[in-house]
């Protein structure tokens, strides 16, 4: 097997690896974001490190949606992971830009709390991750991984948000706080292999 052909082998042996560690609870064992390392003190390890790190971005190496890279991106930045660039900048388009150069999206990687998202909720195809940032803020993030498009809901119990909290809610990814305030939840329909990210403030 020549060289590119062993490196595309490995690639892709570990691409599905890491999809599998996606559906069955990365976000849960053990945490990342730059404030998880604390829990660790000096013991930092290569194999902490290989069991934290989901690796690189994949925005713009093709074999994926605009769908899919935009639930790639999210799910690593809501997971406070190292949003490092693995596609060839000098041949960037301008989607893969706007995509990894999102600043709402990156703000919720960077937030100060640094604190890692959860996958809170699994029903079959349909994910709702949470986790909290600085200022009473929670950032949530809708995935639906099945082929047809379908409503998924967040409830507030399951995110951390005081139930009977009225809450504004910005979409990141359309710029835009919805006119809408939610009480004890917040639904959206969401396309195949799409997803949602918001940050929610209560109001009230």
């Amino acid at each position: 097997m020549s060289s590119t052909s062993t490196k595309l082998h490995n690639f892709v042996i570990h691409s599905s690896y890491r999809r599998f560690l996606l559906s069955n609870g990365l976000a849960l064992t053990p945490p990342m974001g730059w404030n998880s390392w604390n829990r660790f003190g000096c013991n930092v390890t290569e194999k902490i490190v290989k069991e934290t790190d989901p690796d690189m971005l994949e925005v713009g190496n093709g074999g994926m949606s605009k769908h899919e890279y935009i639930v790639h991106f999210s799910i690593w930045a809501i997971s406070k992971a190292p949003l490092l660039i693995g596609c060839d900048v000098r041949n960037m388009t301008k989607e893969t830009m706007e995509i990894i150069g999102n600043k709402e999206v990156i703000a919720v990687n960077q937030d100060p709390l640094g604190i890692q998202a959860k996958k809170v909720r699994m029903e079959g195809d349909l994910e709702v991750w949470s986790g909290p940032l600085t200022n009473y803020r929670v950032a949530l993030l809708l995935v639906n991984r099945g082929w047809f498009r379908t409503s998924i809901t967040a409830h507030w119990d399951d995110i951390g948000i005081p139930v009977g909290s009225i809450v504004e809610a910005r979409d990141i990814w359309e710029h835009k706080t919805l006119k809408q305030k939610f009480v004890q939840n917040l639904t959206a329909t969401i396309d195949s292999h799409a997803s949602r990210m918001y940050v929610l403030k209560p109001v009230a």
